[in-house]
Formats: C-alpha cells, sequence, structure tokens
C-alpha cells in the first residue's frame, strides 16, 4: 500500500513542477518489520506448542492432530478475510476469556479446599 503511494507521489512530482511533494514521515519499513517478526513468532509458537504437546500426551495422532489445527485456523482465517488486526484483537478476547476462566477454577479450587479443611477440623 505504502509503495503504491509512493509511486504515485513520483508521478505527480513529474506532472506537477510548479510544486515540491515530500514524503516527510513513514512508519511502513517498522510496520513491516513488526509484521514479519509477528508472523515469525507465530511460527515458532506453532513448532513449540507441537514439541510441547508430545512429550505430555505421548500420542503421535494426537500431536499431529494438534499441530495440523493450528495452521488450518490461521488458513480457514484468511480465507474469510480475516486480517493480522483482527486476529490480534481475537486473541485478546480469547486471553481476556482464559485468565477469567482460570480465575474461576482457581477460585472454586480454594474454596473446595478450605471446605475439605473445615470438614477435617470437625473430625476427630
Amino acid at each position: 500500500m505504502v509503495s503504491r503511494v509512493e509511486k504515485e507521489v513520483q508521478k505527480l512530482r513529474t506532472s506537477l513542477k510548479d510544486f515540491t511533494l515530500t514524503l516527510t514521515a513513514t512508519q511502513a519499513k517498522y510496520i513491516r518489520n513488526a509484521t514479519h517478526s509477528t508472523i515469525d513468532a507465530l511460527i515458532e509458537a506453532m513448532i513449540l506448542s507441537v514439541v510441547v504437546i508430545f512429550p505430555f500426551l505421548w500420542n503421535w495422532q494426537a500431536t499431529l492432530i494438534s499441530a495440523l489445527a493450528i495452521p488450518i485456523s490461521f488458513i480457514v482465517m484468511a480465507i474469510y478475510g480475516f486480517n493480522l488486526e483482527t486476529i490480534t484483537l481475537l486473541a485478546l478476547a480469547f486471553v481476556i476469556g482464559s485468565i477469567v476462566n482460570d480465575a474461576i477454577v482457581d477460585v472454586e479450587n480454594i474454596m473446595r479446599t478450605l471446605m475439605m479443611g473445615k470438614l477435617r477440623a470437625k473430625q476427630p
């Protein structure tokens, strides 16, 4: 997108001789680098998740299913037009939901442990 704008500015420079057009600042290079770094991190995360899943499951079939589910989900999102910003927002919503879910599970576990402790204290 930015390269198209730069090409259009070059065309305008040649056609508008009386004006001086200058591109003062652009964040395009930074954004491209950040996007590539994010994609690299996602690939590394997919590989590491597969490497971590197998020792816990000790099942190649389940590991293969997990390994295929990750890239297939990204392919499906790309087919339906999800961009990196939308995926990021979905990931944030998912993380918030996971945090809330973990908090609920932790509180339930603490309450159950406290209740078991009270019950044990009453028994001789």
